[in-house]
């Protein structure tokens, strides 16, 4: 589904957020296929976006599975790396139409003790699963 979202994007405003975004999963889990990973997308997004229209589908399918496939192996890597290919694609969803997303950072079973100060703008604190 990953893989499908990042194709999908392909096109429009969003595919230069998808392919950093990507990219940037790469260079944190596996940054030794980032080359080859950068080479991939940039070669389907020219493929695909060149292609006349009765093919473009199919490239676009053929396209998806192959980077389905590499984000399925880089989710093997680590539960962090899984998280992150899982939420991929509704990332992606929520990228306005100006290519521009708001990021936010989620921290998971912090253990504190005594005070604690934590500061910035619409910061939202949990007890439990959310």
């Amino acid at each position: 589904m990953a893989g499908a979202a990042v194709v999908g994007s392909m096109g429009t405003a969003t595919w230069e957020y998808a392919r950093d975004r990507v990219l940037g999963l790469f260079r944190r889990h596996a940054p030794e296929e980032t080359d080859t990973v950068l080479e991939r997308l940039d070669g389907y997004q020219q493929t695909v976006g060149t292609a006349p229209e009765p093919v473009r589908s199919t490239l676009s399918q053929a396209a998806a599975q192959d980077v389905t496939q590499l984000l399925t192996v880089l989710a093997g890597r680590s539960d962090e790396a899984a998280e992150a290919v899982r939420g991929l694609p509704e990332e992606l969803r929520d990228v306005p139409a100006g290519g521009i997303a708001q990021h936010r950072t989620t921290f998971r079973n912090i253990k504190a003790k005594g005070d604690a100060i934590l500061g910035g703008r619409d910061v939202n604190i949990n007890k439990g699963e959310k």
